[in-house]
């Protein structure tokens, strides 16, 4: 059995511990994140003309779309950490550029897009999140309820529409509001991402197996690992 193996196998049989909730937790704030992003730009429709919006919708899916297909090699490149923190960067920037881009159709399409490129980036790293660290027993469990956090993020910018409609007359308010909101969410995801743990798998496949060892014995709650028999 290989060190990458044993790991995995360790992993998958452990029980469920703090750093699980842990992880989880921060998983579904990202989703819930993505959820409000996701909501958030569909909503400039109301704010630019109709000639517009369609453009901005294609744009948008094919930014979303590019950066699942790019910012992928991130993780292989250089750790899911390191994309997942990479991603938060990018769209949370566009968000607040979008709080700048008032009678700028420029700056509309540039935010909007850094937002989908960057959500579109990270959407494959959270569930490998999930994936490879949450035991087996949970992992069906763990990776539909963290992705219904989208769902979540959803309803709450949604209803935060409805409560800004009634204090604000001006809808480019109701929506910088909600644009506000989203950046000030964004900087909370950002503290709490920045916990999350490496992928032992990238670690050991880099030669950093000290690292990935001392993730795999917070996670399975072992206090120590004999690697000597491990090819």
């Amino acid at each position: 059995m290989s060190l990458l193996e044993r790991i995995q196998e360790l992993l998958d049989g452990s029980e469920w511990r703090k750093d699980h909730w842990k992880l989880f937790v921060i998983i579904s704030l990202s989703f819930t994140l993505n959820g409000v992003l996701f909501s958030i730009v569909p909503a400039t429709l109301y704010i630019i003309s109709p000639d517009h919006a369609i453009y901005i919708m294609a744009i948008n899916s094919i930014a979303f779309m590019l950066g699942s297909v790019f910012l992928g090699r991130l993780a292989d490149l250089f750790g899911r950490r390191v994309l997942l923190i990479t991603t938060l960067s990018i769209y949370l920037s566009g968000t607040i550029l979008f709080l700048f881009s008032t009678g700028s159709l420029l700056l509309i399409y540039l935010s909007t897009s850094l937002i989908n490129f960057g959500v579109g980036g990270e959407v494959g790293a959270a569930y490998s999140a999930i994936a490879e660290m949450i035991p087996a027993r949970d992992r069906g469990k763990a990776i539909m309820l963290s992705a219904n956090f989208w769902n979540i993020g959803a309803a709450i910018i949604a209803g935060l529409a409805l409560i800004y409609a009634e204090i604000y007359t001006d809808l480019e308010t109701q929506f910088r509001y909600l644009v506000l909101t989203a950046a000030l969410l964004g900087l909370v995801v950002a503290l709490v991402r920045i916990h999350i743990p490496e992928s032992p798998r990238w670690l050991v496949e880099k030669n950093r197996v000290n690292e990935a060892l001392d993730i795999v014995k917070r996670f399975v709650g072992i206090k120590d690992f004999i690697i000597k028999d491990f090819s």
